[in-house]
């Protein structure tokens, strides 16, 4: 009897659909796992998982697989920042960095400025991450100048996969 390949055993398993990023079971597996349905549950940090043969995968990770026939590496990044999205335009491989770059949001820190930029007696001053390194950027009159040369950095230093790109 032939074995059959893991790829092989998730064709046999799921369903995927590219546009809608869904992966749903072809068949019941039990009262929780039924045919027709989206597979996996939501995570505290909002990724999906999918628990199939016992173990639990990343459910972007087992879709990359499921498609590609190998598992990405380093990472797999999603472009819009929204972990629950699967669709596949959405996914892409990354680096660690690249894909902390792509973080999202804007945090604001406890003094009211985003990360990025700070107070210097009656000036701002803004930096950005470049390699593990700070980079200066300069002193502005106002935050909104300090936001703008960030913002300009961070699509040199990180291309596509800066926050910026999205913005």
């Amino acid at each position: 009897m032939k074995m059959m390949t893991f790829r092989a055993r998730l064709r046999n398993a799921f369903d995927y659909d590219p546009k809608t990023g869904f992966l749903s079971w072809k068949e019941t597996v039990n009262s929780r796992a039924l045919k027709g349905s989206r597979a996996g549950t939501v995570r505290p940090d909002g990724r999906r998982q999918v628990k199939f043969g016992g173990v639990v995968y990343l459910e972007h990770r087992l879709i990359w697989f499921l498609v590609k026939g190998y598992w990405p590496y380093p990472e797999v990044d999603h472009r819009n920042r929204k972990h629950d999205d699967n669709r596949w335009h959405n996914l892409r491989i990354a680096t660690r960095r690249e894909n902390t770059a792509n973080h999202g949001g804007k945090a604001v820190k406890l003094s009211g400025l985003p990360v990025g930029v700070y107070r210097h007696r009656n000036k701002f001053r803004a930096c950005v991450n470049k390699q593990g390194r700070q980079r200066f950027l300069g002193s502005f009159d106002t935050v909104a100048e300090a936001l703008d040369a960030r913002r300009v950095a961070s699509l040199e230093v990180s291309g596509d996969f800066s926050t910026e790109a999205h913005i």
